[in-house]
């Protein structure tokens, strides 16, 4: 079956917003859903007991998708003692899925208990509700185009999506402009915005929402998300707040880095948000439930911020029923805010479920793991000045990231000038960096000893990254290793640097999402060309994509990036018993599986190409190839694929395109395309 990729069940996408959505959003989900069971109502299917569990949502494009079809049934099936008729059955699947309805509507609206007790009936319009009773009751009968057709989806989404009302002062439209809706849930929905004037004042003659009220009280710090202005409108609140530009949230960032980051980054990274929460601490504010996601850290400058103060208490805040001091809110607070530390740390240094397969507690050292049982501990009652002073921050960084450390021949520090950091992930730390000798540009890369260790015959066991590079350093089509370094605790690589070069990830997305065949065939046959040199060395990808594709954007040249991706069919690991022959068909099976992937993301694309191309636009051989690298029994050479007819179809031209408008005229598209090495040479060197 297909893979949801970015999707999620509606009872997650729910419960991610803290158990409910807004009316406005559920009716355009709910409209999404109807459409899609029209569909199966013609094809004579419905659901016996249709659920949140049933209906996939992607949370970027809101597109729905039907799965769990176990849970389907046909009105046309027949079974052992069903004496009913087929309109009898037709009547009974309209009834059960008016109850699947009724289940979706009431739970996107009203959400899990945890919602039950923080909304009443008094938040659901009359329209939401009077629909909710015909979908409940067994006789009303009513189909789904009678759904459609009632008042409900007829009114005005709240103002609080399109943000058009009018301002209790007149100034909100006069000053913002409401873009790109972001998020929704029951702490409210968000926004990208303009604002129009910077001569905007802020003023306190209401009360405010929590959120509001506790920025405000932190507003003075450079380390939280600034509230530049709020509104009090008739039944709700706006708040303008700063745009995180460049910065990211904590927990991509170390998504981005496979998984985990090194220690010596994550110490940095506590130390600034230690500083962060502290400030928070000093006004009363704490968060009840920190994490990567309420963390944002610019990837270039390092700085964090703390966003997502929802999910913040004030210590001065006191609530109905609630009898404790002021002294054990504090106590309370502590507690909260040891718990969070806890579980940034962790998440960065331990990562997803990809890391704790390749990294185990032996990769952490003693004293992050003792700050991690101290955090853990609610009876430490360890500080946030405590943590600051833990031995953990006191401990010189591993030379992975500071890169001081002394070589065992002396010669790295003399010869090499590291810069800025690309990126750290399990395979190791990437940065550029220059050679003091010539000035050339080089990528250094620091790989811990002992995770990847490969034996081809050299004095000492190399890295096999390095091992791989060096069997196929002869090639004009991968990525050279200029020099190594063999330092106490890890290896350093000295690589060539991609220069004008791109990934042929970047280079499809720039193209809007695809290439067209002729530059996809043309890319292909370069391709195979250098993996057949990897290959005559007995060297494959064991995961082939665009990221590991270079393409100079001036010449077309291609080379291979990303050995830690790459395997040697000589390379024998504990408890393998393959013969060789087994992995080299292990190894054509990969390298297949992986022009599949290459070739399939340069002519279909991404998401939106799907939604502007179909398989029409791509031709029946190159649908042919793609369905025999797809499959694993073919046996299909990297010889036999540049032997296949696509490669001797003439190609499309691609300067000057004559397409047919739908009107019978021609229209002539320009496209750039082809440019001459020598002339692209001759115009660099102009620059």
């Amino acid at each position: 079956m297909e893979h949801p990729g970015a999707s999620t069940t509606l009872c997650d996408f729910i419960k991610a917003y803290r158990g409910g959505l807004y009316e406005d959003e559920a009716q355009d989900i709910m409209k999404k859903l109807i459409t899609a069971l029209r569909h199966c109502s013609e094809q004579s299917v419905y659901y016996k007991h249709l659920s949140l569990r049933e209906v996939l949502i992607n949370p970027d494009t809101r597109q729905i998708k039907l799965s769990g079809f176990h849970r389907a049934l046909s009105i046309r099936e027949t079974r052992k003692g069903d004496s009913k008729s087929t309109e009898e059955r037709r009547i009974h699947a309209l009834m059960a899925t008016n109850k699947g309805l009724h289940r979706v509507l009431k739970g996107m609206v009203k959400g899990e208990s945890l919602l039950k007790v923080l909304r009443n009936n008094t938040d659901v319009s009359k329209g939401c509700l009077d629909l909710l009773r015909k979908l409940r009751d067994r006789e009303s009968g009513i189909t789904l185009q009678n759904i459609l057709d009632h008042d409900w989806f007829k009114e005005t989404p709240e103002p609080t999506d399109a943000v058009e009302s009018e301002s209790t002062d007149g100034s909100f439209d006069s000053l913002y402009d409401v873009g790109k809706k972001l998020e929704s849930g029951p702490h409210g929905i968000v926004h990208e915005g303009i604002r129009k004037s910077d001569l905007t004042q802020i003023g306190d003659s209401k009360p405010l929402c929590r959120e509001a009220a506790i920025m405000l009280m932190v507003e003075h710090s450079d380390h939280a998300v600034k509230l530049y202005d709020w509104i009090g409108m008739e039944d709700h609140d706006i708040l303008i707040m700063e745009h995180p530009g460049a910065s990211i949230t904590l927990f991509d960032h170390v998504k981005a880095g496979e998984g985990g980051l090194y220690e010596e980054e994550a110490q940095d990274i506590m130390q600034k948000l230690i500083t962060a929460l502290r400030h928070c601490s000093e006004q009363s504010v704490y968060y009840k439930h920190l994490s990567l996601r309420e963390v944002l850290i610019n990837p270039y400058t390092g700085q964090i911020k703390l966003s997502g103060f929802h999910r913040a208490l004030s210590i001065r805040e006191t609530r109905k029923g609630d009898s404790k001091s002021t002294e054990e809110r504090r106590i309370h607070a502590l507690m909260a805010t040891n718990k969070g530390l806890h579980r940034v740390l962790k998440g960065m240094v331990k990562g997803e479920s990809l890391l704790k397969v390749l990294h185990n507690n032996t990769y952490l050292s003693k004293g992050c793991l003792d700050l991690l049982r101290k955090l853990r501990d609610r009876e430490s009652g360890i500080t946030l000045q405590n943590i600051l002073d833990h031995d953990w921050f006191k401990e010189t960084p591993e030379p992975t990231d500071a890169v001081e450390s002394e070589s065992t021949d002396g010669s790295f520090d003399s010869l090499y000038e590291v810069r800025k950091k690309l990126e750290s992930g399990p395979h190791g730390i990437v940065h550029e960096g220059i050679r003091k000798s010539d000035r050339t540009q080089v990528i250094i890369k620091f790989v811990k000893k002992g995770q990847f260790d490969f034996d081809i015959g050299d004095s000492k066991p190399l890295c096999r990254e390095a091992a791989i590079m060096l069997m196929v350093e002869h090639s004009d089509h991968a990525v050279k290793l200029y020099e190594r370094f063999d330092m106490k605790d890890h290896d350093i690589l000295i690589m060539e640097h991609p220069g004008a070069s791109t990934t042929l990830f970047d280079h499809v997305k720039a193209g809007e999402g695809g290439l067209t065949e002729a530059r996809a065939k043309d890319i292909m046959k370069k391709l195979i060309t250098a993996l057949r040199h990897c290959s005559e060395q007995s060297v494959y990808y064991k995961h082939l994509s665009l990221r590991e594709v270079l393409i100079n954007q001036f010449t077309g040249q291609i080379k291979l990036s990303g050995f830690h991706r790459a395997l040697s069919i000589k390379e024998t690991r504990k408890g393998d018993s393959k013969s060789t022959e087994e992995r080299r068909i292990h190894a054509l099976m990969a390298t297949n599986k992986g022009l599949h992937r290459v070739l399939k993301g340069m002519v279909k694309g991404e998401s939106l190409l799907k939604v502007l191309r179909n398989n029409t636009d791509v031709s029946k051989g190159c649908l042919d190839l793609l369905r025999k690298l797809r499959d694993r029994e073919s046996g299909i050479t990297l010889q036999n694929i540049l032997d296949h007819d696509w490669f001797k179809e003439t190609p499309e031209p691609t300067d000057a395109v004559e397409s047919e408008s739908t009107d019978g005229n021609m229209q002539k598209v320009n496209i750039m395309h082809a440019i001459f090495p020598e002339e692209m040479d001759r115009s660099s060197r102009d620059v």
